[in-house]
């Protein structure tokens, strides 16, 4: 078993979150494209994400092995990177743990100079001690933070400031987060809110989330009007 390690933060860091203060944070969703996506448009390329342990989990062997039963317990990493399949991350648990990313620069013709992954005879920096996750522990991930040390510009404060709206893969419907409710919404309503209540995106291309995702927040009411079925499945739960 690999044991966590703490110690002392060097003076550098210690002088790093004086002059780079977080001042927010945005939530990801618990998908792998978000991950994905968070990794590549926080600062630094960084997010704090995790996932349970336990559980029939394993993460002595790399990519790690999702729990097969209920886990009980937790762990958060650093995750900086991805490629097609996997996800990668650096827990506590030091160099010697897990997998060693090997790294080499390519010029891609649109982004310019990137890192992609090499292998032991071919790379510029190794990267100790990883974490890799694969498809299998979507289902697992928490949701993780993006940090940043700087307001954004007005637009985006703003936008970030919307409802969030996301569909049930399961069933179609479109919600609405309102200070911690769900708000189903009608398909005109959502159309009359793009923009205005909530970020203007066509409905088919909300984010979909599973059904478990939509029932952690508490049913609120409707948005638009609706009919009396629908109302009454709203007031039992049952949506």
């Amino acid at each position: 078993m690999t044991t966590a390690r703490t110690t002392k933060p060097s003076n550098e860091a210690y002088e790093d979150a004086t002059n780079y203060k977080i001042l927010r944070y945005t939530e990801t969703q618990r998908t792998f494209d978000s991950y994905k996506l968070s990794i590549w448009t926080a600062h630094g390329n960084v997010i704090i994400g995790g996932y349970p342990l336990g559980g029939g989990s394993d993460l002595s062997i790399q990519p790690q092995k999702p729990p097969t039963t209920q886990p009980d317990n937790g762990h958060a990493n650093a995750f900086f990177g991805f490629d097609k399949n996997y996800r990668y991350s650096l827990g506590s648990w030091g160099e010697g743990f897990g997998l060693t990313l090997y790294l080499k620069i390519f010029n891609h013709p649109k982004f310019g100079k990137i890192f992609v992954r090499g292998d032991s005879n071919d790379y510029v920096v190794a990267v100790k001690g990883c974490h890799q996750l694969g498809k299998d522990w979507e289902r697992w991930l928490y949701k993780g933070l993006m940090p940043y040390d700087e307001k954004f510009p007005v637009e985006l404060e703003n936008r970030i400031k919307m409802l969030k709206t996301f569909m049930d893969k399961e069933t179609g419907r479109t919600f609405a987060i309102l200070k911690g409710k769900r708000y189903m919404l009608t398909d005109p309503a959502y159309e009359a809110g793009r923009g205005e209540l909530w970020v203007d995106i066509p409905l088919n291309e909300l984010p979909q989330v599973v059904s478990e995702d939509v029932n952690f927040y508490p049913f609120g009411g409707f948005f638009g009007r609706v009919d009396l079925v629908t109302a009454f499945k709203g007031m039992v739960g049952s949506i």
